[in-house]
């Protein structure tokens, strides 16, 4: 992964920058930058094997998890989606709620996390749990937008 590829590192100094694989069966890499004067702003940059995006919060605005949802036959071939994002330290585990009483751990690594949720798996849910086995954040998702 090139460092000028990643998102903000074109209008922004690169303080500090990692990549991470929280799913190796995803073949997706997330580079994670610091960026800004002070380095207080965070950049988030998926690659996937067809595509890739990307997004910056202000501030460290982490509480708890944030969520990017990308979709399209290049990231998922049966038309689903993949969400990806970047979770606060507060968050020890996510879980991905799926319908008829399916669920299933998200993997965590370095605060970074990704899910592939297949085109019949709506809607879903994403729940983000602390040390302690409380809720402390909640996405939803009835699925992928579709272009007529």
């Amino acid at each position: 992964v090139s460092l000028l590829s990643t998102v903000g590192a074109h209008w922004q100094p690169v303080k500090f920058a990692r990549v991470v694989v929280p799913d190796p069966s995803l073949h997706a890499k997330i580079a994670v930058t610091l960026i800004g004067k002070r380095g207080r702003n965070v950049c988030m940059t998926v690659f996937l094997q067809g595509a890739g995006g990307g997004c910056c919060a202000v501030g460290l605005l982490l509480k708890p998890f944030n969520v990017m949802s990308m979709s399209g036959l290049d990231v998922s071939p049966d038309g689903g989606e993949v969400l990806a994002g970047m979770a606060s330290d507060d968050v020890a585990r996510l879980e991905l709620f799926l319908p008829h009483g399916r669920h299933r751990p998200v993997p965590l690594v370095d605060n970074a996390f990704i899910a592939e949720v297949p085109a019949d798996d709506y809607p879903v849910g994403l729940v983000a749990y602390d040390r302690s086995g409380l809720v402390i954040g909640r996405y939803g998702s009835t699925g992928p937008v579709r272009l007529k």
